[in-house]
């Protein structure tokens, strides 16, 4: 088995977050969406998904047992990619584990209020996208969100005013939710 290695060493759990300590989160991914990872994301230079897995595996127990708090989470490619495209950050390793830091965190609080703050330069936006202030914060792409008011916002489905912060919280809870 030749592994090539892709990581860097996680994406911390925010700090701040008050539900719980701070963490390396790890992205693992199904079999099923290796190929598509190698397509999408940079950097992602297994041969094999076993290559892969056994990789995060092993960095997950070995800094496990060194004492580090660390969590491997399982995420969609599909839903990775969907929020690379919102988000307007590059797929990368480091990229998705920052994706999976989110996940992880937004399944152990999801009542958490979400704020949709639109990005403009993602070179320049807050890398913590997960939690600030209490509030997950989602970089939203001004012409995805015009696109949406203009389409499905008009729909008389919604409980409270269309708003980005009403179509953060819908693509949050999409993404936790893509198989």
């Amino acid at each position: 088995m030749t592994a090539i290695s892709g990581t860097t060493f996680g994406s911390p759990f925010p700090a701040e977050t008050q539900f719980a300590a701070p963490e390396l989160v790890f992205a693992t991914i199904d079999r099923s969406d290796f190929s598509r990872a190698k397509a999408i994301i940079e950097g992602f230079d297994w041969r094999t998904y076993d290559d892969f897995a056994c990789e995060r595996d092993g960095i997950y127990i070995g800094l496990s047992s060194a004492g580090e708090s660390s969590q491997l989470v399982t995420v969609s490619v599909r839903a990775f990619e969907l929020w690379s495209l919102h988000s307007g950050i590059t797929p990368t390793i480091e990229a998705l584990d920052e994706f999976a830091a989110g996940i992880y965190a937004y399944r152990s609080a999801p009542n958490l209020p979400v704020k949709g703050v639109p990005y403009v330069d993602c070179n320049n936006r807050d890398k913590n996208f997960a939690q600030q202030n209490g509030r997950f914060v989602i970089p939203i792409a001004p012409v995805l969100y015009c696109n949406w008011l203009e389409t499905l916002a008009t729909a008389d489905i919604f409980s409270s005013v269309p708003s980005i912060d009403v179509y953060a919280q819908l693509l949050m809870e999409s993404w936790v939710d893509c198989d």
